[in-house]
């Protein structure tokens, strides 16, 4: 326990463990649980004096036994509520005298938001009947307090409309000067939305007596937007009127937006999933523990609510034909000896027979043994029917591609469209237009020199395909396909044209990208 945690820069050369060694007051740190991780030389001359400093300094044992029910109490309520808190208490001295001391507690956040530490740090109280003094030395002290937890402090009488803040205050919001704003006017600090939420809130506290914690986004004078999280308790007068609010505000704007920017983009996926229909299952090798998300579920025909989610919940499904080979596939990914990159049948309970394809990564432990596999699986059926149909007549091989949920479209031998499903069309944004008769090079004037080689190729014969492949479009955006171009005859025998498989797998590739 030596040093503070989360030692992030401050300023040049100076980092957040460095400040504390450097303050007049006691500083320690805590764990979210109150474990005792970090404590400062001035706390060890104050408790220790000349004697040997103790390998375990729970900060607790140190406290009047008078002081400490209000303080656990305290502390718990901090804890549930995550807010910052100020207390009067007395810490034994090592000559065993106890002196008061106001203590600042603020929470520190890990970045999902979560409470990682606790700041404590106490400034001795010589005269408790007059109340703490508050001299020049003593603002000083806390200021650079402030600058250790990184948030500014603030009081707003309620009486007297006083409002003052700490100097840090004026640092995060921006504000020249050292004289705070009156209440109504910080209605120019924030975005109407939040001060809004602010009055409310204030509101709220006065009349109920109880705090508030509030994100809210602030606008300096510069045209910089920060978000801040605003703490608030009250205090009461003899007859319980509440008569001050106190408080705190952290600037967390990186926070912030990290998890903005996290939450759009699983809404993102989770829309593109969505839409694309590609399944997403997750299996803890070691428990045994199957998750399917819905689309899973609906892939292989099984109610949610149907079975235990387990291995053997899939094996259960997958085709007799097929189960050998798919579980064999499973086996050498988790042995390490080839990736996971298969396709298989699987029985539906009404009796149908479905086609899947499955993509996975295998995770492991620090010894390579593997504990995880999460993947993703999509239906091909149409594919593998489109495969039969083109074995078929020409009338049926155009019904077929009509009424296909695949994207195909079948064109003749100067790549003009004859039929095209409705898939097509949504995929590639075609819906409205008629595309008979139109040749595919004047709807997709972006299509690579190395496609147009490809199709020439498909014309004579072979059959072209490709799992992956990049398609960046004249917008500049980029689209992952899947696909397939094979010939198709006409009823005599003669080269009818060709027909195009093709899958928007995006979302997927993405989701694959994220996974690896």
């Amino acid at each position: 326990m030596t040093e503070m945690p989360d030692s992030g820069e401050l300023g040049p050369g100076m980092g957040r463990g460095e400040l504390a060694e450097s303050l007049p007051q006691l500083v320690w740190t805590t764990t979210s649980d109150g474990t005792t991780n970090y404590v400062s030389s001035e706390w060890n001359v104050y408790t220790c004096g000349s004697e040997p400093i103790p390998s375990v300094r729970a900060w607790a044992g140190y406290v009047h036994p008078e002081d400490l029910p209000q303080l656990t109490e305290r502390m718990a309520v901090g804890s549930a509520s995550g807010a910052g808190y100020d207390l009067a208490f007395r810490i034994r001295r090592h000559d065993g005298a106890y002196r008061w001391f106001d203590t600042r507690v603020t929470p520190l956040h890990d970045a999902s938001g979560a409470i990682a530490a606790w700041v404590c740090v106490a400034t001795e109280i010589h005269d408790r009947s007059g109340g703490p003094p508050v001299g020049a030395r003593a603002a000083e002290q806390l200021s650079r307090a402030e600058s250790v937890a990184g948030v500014g402090s603030w009081s707003f009488d309620l009486a007297t409309g006083e409002v003052q803040w700490s100097e840090h205050l004026f640092h995060i919001t921006g504000v020249e000067g050292r004289v705070a704003p009156d209440y109504e006017k910080q209605a120019s600090i924030y975005t109407p939305a939040s001060w809004a939420e602010l009055s409310r809130a204030v509101e709220h506290s006065i009349a109920t007596g109880e705090g508030y914690e509030l994100e809210l986004e602030l606008i300096r004078p510069d045209g910089e937007r920060r978000w801040t999280t605003a703490r608030a308790r009250t205090r009461r007068d003899e007859d319980g009127k509440v008569k001050e609010l106190v408080g705190t505000l952290q600037d967390v704007t990186e926070l912030a937006l990290d998890r903005r920017a996290r939450d759009r983009a699983v809404e993102r996926m989770r829309l593109a999933i969505s839409t694309s229909k590609v399944g997403i299952w997750d299996w803890d090798v070691v428990a045994n523990v199957l998750v399917w998300d819905d689309t899973m579920y609906a892939l292989y025909g099984v109610s949610p609510d149907s079975r235990e989610g387990t291995y053997e919940l899939w094996r259960a499904v997958l085709h007799p034909d097929d189960a050998a080979a798919a579980d064999s596939a499973v086996r050498l990914a988790l042995a390490g000896e080839q990736s996971f990159d298969t396709a298989f049948r699987v029985c539906h309970p009404d009796g149908q027979i479905r086609y899947i394809h499955g993509v996975a990564t295998v995770q492991r432990d620090a010894s390579g043994v593997a504990t995880r596999m999460i993947g993703v699986n999509w239906d091909e059926t149409a594919l593998k029917t489109a495969e039969r149909a083109l074995r078929g007549s020409e009338t049926l091989l155009r019904e077929f591609v009509r009424h296909a949920p695949a994207a195909i479209a079948m064109l003749d031998r100067d790549l003009r469209y004859l039929q095209t499903s409705q898939r097509w069309a949504i995929d590639y944004h075609l819906v409205g237009q008629d595309l008979i008769g139109r040749r595919h090079y004047d709807l997709f004037p972006d299509v690579p020199e190395r496609w147009k080689e490809i199709h020439q190729r498909a014309l004579l014969g072979t059959v072209e395909r490709c799992d992956e492949d990049p398609f960046p479009r004249a917008d500049g955006t980029m689209e992952w396909l899947q696909w397939e171009v094979r010939l198709w005859h006409a009823e005599d025998g003669a080269v009818g044209g060709v027909i195009f498989f093709t899958q928007v797998i995006t979302a997927r590739k993405e989701l694959e990208l994220g996974l690896v």
